[in-house]
């Protein structure tokens, strides 16, 4: 059977399969680094960032010990 795929349907499914692999991984243990995603569920630590991100944003995780914008050290010359 030949089924029509829409271009770009790919990119879509693997990044909802990478994001489901990120949520399942913290359901199941709250307290992960970035580093520990990446590890559990075999992403790339740019993936991890890219997707947590979003997730931060939207309100869907929250990061432990996160300074806000104006308490981070600002890194290199003024």
């Amino acid at each position: 059977m030949n089924e029509f795929i829409f271009p770009g349907s790919n990119i879509n499914l693997v990044k909802a399969h990478n994001q489901q692999a990120i949520l399942l991984s913290l359901l199941y243990e709250n307290r992960l680094s970035r580093v520990q995603l990446a590890q559990r569920t075999a992403l790339s630590t740019t993936t991890i960032t890219n997707l947590v991100a979003e997730f931060l944003e939207h309100g869907i995780i929250a990061e432990e010990g996160a300074q806000s914008p104006e308490k981070q050290r600002k890194v290199g010359r003024p």
